[in-house]
């Protein structure tokens, strides 16, 4: 039987708890980077993004500490932000709390690995706050270097906005990482 997500497991197991935290017991003891969650769902119309809801729902604080607690006997010295568009809930600078968490109980850890669409992270005092609040890096879906192609994918943003903050990132020291899509009928790839 296939489900579409994790919600749907009630459909198979009447009693299942479906906003419990996550259960690590199986990675007890190993190297990951673990995820959490602050938001679900993105504003953004991106038409390849067919599983995002387009409605954004921030968590609890209760649900984030569960999920924070969860993490306890993991080795790990980053954490991945789960939120698709990483600055859009209003909860975002909840990270803060997070890393204060964590350190209780890892002292190895080191941040954030957020994702978001590079004219989100330039408004100001964007970035700058992120490393304040123990960002590290910043993943960008890129997919293309090439106007025509972003304006096709209905992207939030232009190549002015992504060369825009990769320099300002470099000025900061923000570590980058491009998520790029291959493929692309008629994209040569040049500017990419």
């Amino acid at each position: 039987q296939y489900l579409n997500n994790v919600l749907e497991i009630r459909q198979v197991f009447e009693h299942a708890n479906t906003t419990a935290a996550p259960d690590y017991a199986l990675f007890q003891g190993e190297r990951c980077i673990p995820r959490v969650t602050l938001s679900r769902g993105c504003l953004f119309r991106c038409k390849f993004c067919t599983d995002i809801p387009t409605k954004l729902t921030t968590l609890s604080e209760s649900e984030i500490v569960r999920q924070v607690q969860a993490l306890r006997g993991l080795q790990f010295r980053l954490i991945f932000i789960d939120d698709k568009s990483f600055g859009q809930a209003k909860n975002w600078r909840m990270i803060e709390r997070v890393g204060d968490q964590v350190r209780t109980f890892n002292p190895h850890f080191q941040g954030f690995i957020v994702q978001t669409p590079p004219s989100l992270a330039l408004r100001g005092g964007f970035l700058e706050e992120c490393m304040a609040l123990g960002v590290q890096y910043m993943e960008l879906g890129v997919e293309t270097v090439n106007d025509e192609y972003l304006k096709v994918f209905n992207k939030a943003y232009r190549v002015k906005h992504l060369e825009a903050l990769c320099e300002k990132a470099r000025k900061l020291g923000l570590r980058i990482i491009p998520n790029l899509i291959m493929g692309i009928p008629g994209d040569d790839y040049q500017a990419t």
